[in-house]
């Protein structure tokens, strides 16, 4: 009896089953055939054994159909406009959203097109089809070309209301499976005052990148723990410390680099940002005869370390480790590093 039971149960879960699947895609077919007869337009729509939507445009807003009780609304209008920004508060290195001047969007379903206009710039917008719009459960996006500049893209993420963000042109957003992932780009201006005097102007017009990484809702979920410029890595860290410096002295080096040079006939050496030229050589008065400079670089100057010769006690300042060379005193330069 117990086994005829459960047999019994069994296939009744499995006709349940079935007939819930059956009955979900005669309402999905049903919520579709409605939409389309009432001409609303559809930007996405899904319908699998995972998750069952339909996101359209009404007359004035964002309509999400999850085949529940009723669809989730997202009026549109005048909205307000966050943006990320990598940015130094206080001496600190921060990535903060921003309020950004307020859109406000209007659509004609007529035209099956919208329309942006941005907060103070009045009697000027841009106009989207819909066909344009990038939509998914989570968000819509579009371009956005703002007063003939590049692109800007647009974000509307389908929150518990609507969050608009947007962003720069030279932003890099790379939409992935778990994520979006998000590289800021900021010219050195948005750090000047913790750039010292003296440094290239170079650097301030120059694009810092900083990565970072949203969820689907626009939120961070994680963010990377470098500045990167001029191919240097910046720890956000150190941003605020004496620490600071030191990456900037390196920058410094890598923007206006400079070499040492070591002559394999007379063993003088010189700092120079390009090969010295040739010209009679100081060992024709040692030597007695003719000869010219032959000249080998021995690395590029930085200001990280110092290398001192325990032979003719030269000393260098560099990043590298420097290459023997020739030394007056020996056959080749022996280097200690003393910092």
């Amino acid at each position: 009896m117990t086994r005829k039971l459960i047999l019994f149960i069994m296939a009744l879960c499995m006709t349940m089953m079935t007939s819930c699947k059956k009955d979900y895609n005669a309402l999905f077919g049903e919520h579709m055939a409605e939409l389309n007869k009432e001409g609303k337009f559809i930007l996405c729509q899904k319908n699998d054994s995972a998750e069952h939507y339909i996101v359209y445009m009404d007359v004035d807003k964002i309509m999400v159909d999850t085949l529940g009780d009723s669809p989730k609304e997202y009026p549109l209008g005048k909205l307000n406009v966050h943006e990320y920004k990598a940015t130094i508060q206080e001496g600190k290195f921060c990535l903060k959203s921003f309020e950004a001047p307020s859109f406000t969007i209007k659509i004609d379903t007529l035209k099956k097109e919208m329309t942006v206009s941005v907060e103070g710039q009045e009697g000027w917008f841009v106009t989207t089809k819909f066909s344009d719009i990038k939509a998914n459960r989570d968000y819509l996006t579009f371009g956005f070309d703002a007063f003939n500049e590049d692109t800007r893209s647009v974000y509307l993420f389908l929150n518990e209301k609507l969050d608009v963000y947007v962003f720069e042109p030279y932003d890099g957003i790379e939409e992935k499976e778990k994520g979006i992932n998000l590289s800021i780009f900021r010219p050195g201006t948005e750090f000047w005052n913790t750039i010292p005097a003296g440094t290239p102007e170079e650097l301030y017009t120059e694009n810092w990148k900083y990565d970072a990484k949203l969820d689907f809702h626009g939120n961070i979920i994680s963010k990377s723990d470098h500045v990167t410029v001029y191919g240097t890595d910046i720890p956000t860290s150190a941003f605020g410390t004496s620490e600071i410096n030191r990456y900037y002295s390196k920058i410094t080096d890598e923007m206006n680099p400079y070499y040492y040079w070591n002559c394999q006939n007379c063993y003088k050496v010189v700092k120079s940002e390009s090969k010295p030229e040739s010209g009679f050589c100081e060992s024709n008065f040692i030597s007695g005869h003719w000869t010219v400079h032959s000249w080998v670089r021995l690395c590029k100057a930085g200001s990280l370390h110092t290398y001192q010769c325990q032979n003719c006690g030269i000393q260098l300042q560099t990043n590298d480790v420097p290459k023997m060379g020739a030394c007056r005193y020996g056959a080749n330069h022996v280097w200690n590093q003393l910092q």
